[in-house]
């Protein structure tokens, strides 16, 4: 079997690091029965060597993703808790940041809790909706169902895009600054026409000189 071994580490270290790891793996699986096609490129480009490896061995492609799988496993869930609370730290000092921006005041410890439970609570319903959306789609796409892993994927995603809309939205002038607080909806009732009509006559009627 001829393969490159140094590209072959660089594509399970890229596994092991890679927060798209079952998005990745479910490509492999897929363009590995295609022949000749080598799709990956950036980052992920060295995961075209598990594909040279897969069309020989498809087992020995498999054995790779083993290997990259069980170390991923090995990663201390209390480093990726400290490092997940920093990052939530992060996302709320913005959003204190945005608000203060936008009213022109500082805000204090009471009033920036309140901001950060509001904000949280509407994150929390925009992930959830995010999962189910990405769930859906690869549905479509696969005809599988989310597993525990992909929906962990879907999880990061949704926190990438959120940091970076924050970060866009910093980034604009004081001008454009928007609420980082979810939007309450305004209701109007139209007036009855009938009603409206009644009204008018009634007030031309009391006001009517006596």
């Amino acid at each position: 079997m001829k393969y490159d071994l140094e590209r072959a580490r660089l594509a399970v270290e890229y596994l092991i690091s890679t927060q798209y790891f079952p998005q990745r793996v479910k490509g492999l699986r897929h363009a590995v029965r295609k022949p000749r096609a080598l799709p990956y490129s950036g980052e992920a480009e060295p995961l075209n060597e598990l594909l040279v490896i897969g069309r020989q061995n498809e087992q020995a492609m498999e054995n790779l993703i083993s290997v990259a799988q069980y170390k991923r496993g090995a990663q201390s869930r209390g480093e990726y808790q400290r490092r997940f609370m920093k990052q939530q730290r992060d996302r709320w000092a913005k959003a204190v940041q945005l608000e203060e921006r936008l009213f022109g005041k500082k805000l204090s410890l009471d009033e920036r809790n309140i901001l950060t439970r509001e904000v949280q609570a509407t994150w929390m319903e925009e992930r959830d909706a995010y999962i189910e959306m990405r769930a859906a789609q690869q549905k479509i796409q696969f005809g599988t169902d989310a597993s525990f892993e992909d929906r962990h994927m879907f999880i990061d995603q949704f926190w990438d895009r959120k940091d970076k809309e924050l970060d866009a939205m910093l980034n604009e002038s004081p001008a454009q600054s928007h609420h980082i607080r979810r939007k309450k909806r305004t209701v109007v009732v139209k007036e009855n026409n009938k009603d409206g009509a009644m009204q008018q006559a009634f007030k031309k009627l009391i006001d009517r000189p006596k």
